[in-house]
């Protein structure tokens, strides 16, 4: 359970081996990338510009954050649709140790999973265009015939 400074509006957090399922199903709507909160301690990090730098910790002073992530199982189907699931990042402060001294810096966290869909295959919409042009181009043709026989038929006319 966590400190009661840590809780969200009074509810009570449960962690089991500190992982929590966030996102369950509920009622008539499903999730389409369920994720999976992690107690984590870890030793280095990310920082802002991109590099790697140690995390410090001592026998009194561990850091310990709390991080969102896509669950492993992947994504719920959904009808018709192509999708994935893309891991999203935060920002967290941390104290890190460069060249032995402590620095507070941000570094990168795991918060979260986001859904992405992907838009219909080109291959689809180039076929429906390709099927239109073809239609149009069998009315063109139909209007020169009729044109050109209408012109016949006015010369054997006269």
């Amino acid at each position: 359970m966590l400190p009661s400074d840590l809780q969200e509006s009074g509810e009570r957090i449960e962690l089991e081996h500190g992982r929590r399922r966030y996102a369950q199903p509920s009622g008539d709507f499903s999730v389409c990338c369920p994720a999976v909160e992690e107690r984590t301690s870890p030793k280095a990090g990310t920082r802002r510009d991109g590099s790697l730098a140690l995390l410090y910790a001592s026998d009194e002073f561990k850091q310990v954050f709390f991080e969102r992530s896509c669950d492993t199982r992947g994504p719920q189907p959904l009808p018709r649709r192509r999708h994935r699931c893309a891991q999203e990042y935060s920002y967290s402060y941390a104290v890190l140790d460069i060249s032995g001294n402590k620095v507070l810096d941000l570094i990168r966290i795991r918060s979260g999973c986001r859904c992405e869909v992907k838009r219909r295959s080109n291959r689809r919409r180039k076929k429906r265009r390709r099927d239109r042009n073809k239609r149009a181009e069998i009315r063109r043709k139909r209007r020169r015939q009729r044109g050109s026989q209408s012109q016949t038929n006015a010369r054997n006319a006269s």
